[in-house]
């Protein structure tokens, strides 16, 4: 019975590698923030809009970018772009959400997975491409960073 072995030995495959991915989500988590954080920090030294914010809590970060098209008394009045990223339940993927003026952009929206990769390394994927957390950190900032500009290919 061949096809027993073969499934409790993928059955056994499938497990070690959700523990893997299990154990190493908070270091990858935690790593893209960390790049995400450094892109901005670049952003605001090169000129870029010194308003952009971070923020959120652990399972829920992210990142806003005022926009002032008009400023009267002191009040900013134009478009506020955000991206907020959140763990998958199962802490197996990433989601990127974007709005524009607390409006849902779905076309912009974004789903890293976190897979078991190529030399048994765990890390970040988007469909079937593996991606640094320096990609990773462009996808996500790119669309709010740089609306006006065709997208950056990865």
């Amino acid at each position: 019975m061949g096809w027993i072995d073969s499934g409790l030995t993928e059955r056994a495959k499938l497990e070690e590698e959700r523990t893997r991915i299990e154990k190493a989500f908070d270091g990858v988590w935690d790593g893209l923030w960390r790049e995400i954080t450094k892109h901005i920090e670049a952003y605001r030294e090169k000129g870029g809009s010194e308003s952009v914010a971070t923020g959120g809590g652990y399972e829920d970060r992210e990142v806003s970018v005022p926009n002032p098209g008009l400023v009267v008394s002191g009040i900013a009045h134009g478009t506020k772009r955000r991206v907020t990223l959140r763990q998958g339940k199962d802490k197996t993927s990433i989601s990127a959400e974007f709005e524009v003026d607390q409006k849902p952009v779905k076309a912009d929206s974004l789903r890293l997975d976190i897979k078991v990769c190529r030399f048994g390394v765990v890390c970040l994927m988007q469909g079937d491409k593996e991606l640094t957390l320096e990609q990773a950190a462009i996808l996500v900032l790119d669309p709010i960073l740089f609306p006006d500009l065709p997208r950056t290919a990865i």
